[in-house]
């Protein structure tokens, strides 16, 4: 390998000459750099003169060859990536579209059936009763038949709130049905004075003892709904009204009854609550937070979906008045209502079912109204609600997937991109790289390359001189290896470490729950519709603990408990907690389970079997005191050190309250679990107890399965 000649050799203090390796190193950093090489730099002639050293391609700026490589492989893949991922939110958004428009129609669907059934039963009840009166089985001029006729038919349909008959001569025969579903029967023989009582009935429907009487007289024939039966001439239904006795809406179907003469024989009317279509609206589910209601064409409310009530008090304070759509406490009520009236002018234009939206604090919001009627006048209209965030937060969720896939894959493709020019370079890579670390004092590197043209001889001599430091790379590997081998031990050391973190991780939270915070450490709090909760206490724990030494009483309760424990993970129930003697379960949840309160039913059984095993000093028999009640809670994890898995809710202080006041050796279940277990399980019913903030509440003793 030639050198140049040294023109300041005459000065001994001049810079040394450049060291072959050097002159290597600038070779092929012009070639890949694209700079002239030190035999293409400026030359004397014979004279003394410089000469221009011949210009080539290289003598022009270019991009590296790794660049050339990756940059149009990962446009490519970023284009693809980016029109997969707007194609994906735009499908998403037609998907929502067509998904409200289906949940829309089903639910608009599902109420006006119910509606169609549930109205029907009133004009078919007075229906029945005129064809009864028209063949002579029913004698209207026998009070006494009317009444019993009508507490027959309050029995054969429970969903009629109250059924009347009012002769003309302004008598009364009525069937009411209370809140708590007992039977009373109302009846009033003079208009002339206070005669209006109300009896209690008995099983069978019979009168018993006089439970109200109204202060003055009563006439039959000046009540709104005898006079619009006499007025129409025809069954018709009569106007909605707040009813009194409940602080509800009712409305009444009312029948004129005629003679063979013509003469009027009195007039029928049946009632129904429509507080019971409101309970069916609440039912439905509407997205998360969509609405669903019923209003007259006059914008009066008949039901609602929401908790607010259909009327409200009056100007004077003392009575109930209709509430106006229009005037509803409800933002997306209200709103909606105002979206109707902007679109169609009134609600009596709404002839047909309608979609469309509207925009409230920039949500767009779906909305369907369709009209109901029938043949005796009735005519509501039903809207259905729908914000499209319900929709949207699922579509967002996988925008948001779908755009950090897109960061992934283009992160990918770049690696990619990396790795395949470096697998192209690699050879004018590698001797770049090391060329130029050998010039600058950095002998650490060795190529590897069997080629014959300049490349490969340039390789050889790198080479040469890699070969003299043969023993340091040797040195240097010792020392890696012994590194690694302290790594893999550091690394087996912190996999044990995460191992045992996880295992006591799991032993205080569910494993559900557990994941999520390991995934995103942020506040968890999930509501459950419907679980089931048991609380337990050892029965007189506490003064027999007084009795034995502190590590006999922990280790009794660790015994008891474990068991417990075991119980739990059989059932399928989550544990909650432990409090001194107390012992709390939950089913259903952190996972759903439609089988909770059985699982829960059979645990607290077990229980019982395995506290009696235990015995006292005095060789008694452990008792153990439980209480069940289903309903809904809130469960989430609090508190950042010592955190616990956790349950909040009426349905859990109802739980506690069902041991609280339960009995040693018993199970005590609220009427809610009881509802649930009914066929499934063998029960006694307790009666009527006294439940601090619950009031008077009917519990059943749990004694076992159905044999």
């Amino acid at each position: 390998m030639r050198r140049k000649p040294n023109r300041s050799s005459s000065n001994p203090s001049s810079a040394p000459q450049p060291h072959g390796l050097a002159i290597v190193s600038q070779h092929l950093s012009g070639l890949w750099q694209g700079k002239p090489t030190p035999d293409d730099s400026p030359s004397e002639d014979g004279n003394g003169s410089p000469q221009k050293p011949t210009l080539t391609h290289l003598d022009r700026p270019s991009l590296p060859l790794r660049a050339v490589v990756i940059i149009p492989f990962v446009l490519q893949i970023l284009t693809a990536v980016g029109l997969v991922g707007y194609l994906s939110f735009r499908n998403g958004q037609r998907a929502v579209n067509d998904l409200s428009d289906q949940l829309r129609s089903e639910i608009s669907d599902r109420i006006q059936q119910y509606i169609s059934n549930f109205v029907a039963l009133p004009p078919r009840i007075n229906q029945a009763s005129a064809e009864a009166i028209e063949r002579g089985l029913l004698n209207v001029s026998s009070l006494n038949q009317m009444e019993q006729y009508i507490v027959l038919q309050m029995r054969l349909h429970p969903n009629i709130s109250y059924i009347a008959y009012g002769n003309p001569e302004g008598k009364l025969r009525g069937g009411e049905r209370k809140a708590n579903g007992d039977l009373t029967i109302d009846l009033s023989d003079s208009t002339q004075k206070p005669d209006y009582r109300t009896y209690k009935t008995n099983a069978l429907g019979d009168r018993q003892q006089i439970i109200e009487v109204l202060p003055r007289p009563y006439d039959a024939r000046l009540r709104p709904w005898y006079q619009a039966a006499v007025a129409a001439n025809e069954p018709i239904w009569g106007d909605i009204y707040v009813w009194v006795n409940t602080q509800e809406l009712s409305m009444p179907s009312v029948y004129p009854l005629y003679g063979k003469q013509g003469q009027l024989q009195g007039v029928l009317s049946t009632e129904f609550l429509l507080s019971q279509i409101s309970d069916f609206l609440r039912q439905l589910r509407i997205g998360k937070t969509g609405e669903t209601f019923v209003i007259e064409h006059s914008g009066l409310m008949v039901a609602s979906s929401t908790a607010e009530k259909p009327f409200r008090l009056a100007a004077d304070q003392r009575t109930q008045e209709r509430l106006n759509v229009l005037d509803s406490q409800d933002a997306l009520t209200q709103a909606t209502a105002k979206a109707m009236l902007s679109k169609f002018g009134n609600f009596k234009a709404i002839q047909a079912s309608q979609r469309f939206d509207f925009m409230l604090e920039g949500d767009r919001q779906f909305v369907q109204v369709q009209p109901f009627s029938d043949d005796k006048g009735l005519n509501w209209i039903t809207v259905v609600v729908i914000p499209e965030a319900d929709f949207m937060a699922q579509i967002n969720e996988n925008t948001r997937t779908t755009f950090w896939l897109c960061v992934w894959a283009a992160g990918l493709a770049t690696i990619l991109g990396i790795y395949t020019s470096r697998w192209l370079t690699q050879p004018i890579w590698q001797l770049s790289r090391a060329s130029q670390a050998i010039a600058q004092g950095n002998l650490e590197h060795r190529v590897t390359l069997n080629r014959n043209d300049e490349l490969g001889i340039l390789a050889q001599s790198f080479n040469q001189m890699a070969d003299q430091l043969k023993e340091s790379f040797l040195a240097l590997e010792n020392t890696n290896a012994e590194l690694e081998v302290r790594v893999e031990k550091r690394t087996a050391e912190l996999n044990q470490q995460r191992q045992e973190t996880e295992r006591l991780l799991l032993s205080i939270l569910p494993l559900s729950i557990a994941e999520r915070l390991k995934q995103k450490p942020e506040t968890i709090a999930d509501h459950f519709a419907e679980v089931t909760v048991l609380f337990a206490d050892l029965v007189n724990f506490t003064a027999y603990s007084h009795q034995i030494a502190a590590t006999q009483v922990v280790k009794l309760l660790n015994q008891i408990f474990s068991e417990f424990d075991q119980l739990a993970e059989i059932y399928g129930l989550e544990k909650i907690k432990t409090i001194g003697d107390g012992y709390m379960v939950a089913g259903g949840l952190p996972t759903p389970r439609p089988d909770h309160a059985a699982a829960v039913a059979e645990m607290a059984i077990a229980m019982q079997r395995t506290v009696s095993q235990f015995r006292s000093l005095q060789g008694d028999s452990l008792q153990v005191r439980i209480g069940i009640h289903t309903g809904s809670v809130i469960a989430g994890v609090i508190g950042r050190k010592k955190f616990a898995y956790d349950l909040w809710g009426d349905t859990v202080n109802l739980a506690s309250r069902m041991e609280s006041r339960g009995l040693p050796g018993c199970i005590q279940v609220s009427s809610a679990t009881y509802e649930c277990l009914r066929d499934q399980f063998q029960f006694e019913q307790r009666g009527l107890i006294e439940v601090k903030g619950f009031g008077e509440l009917t519990t059943y003793w749990l004694k076992g399965g159905r044999e």
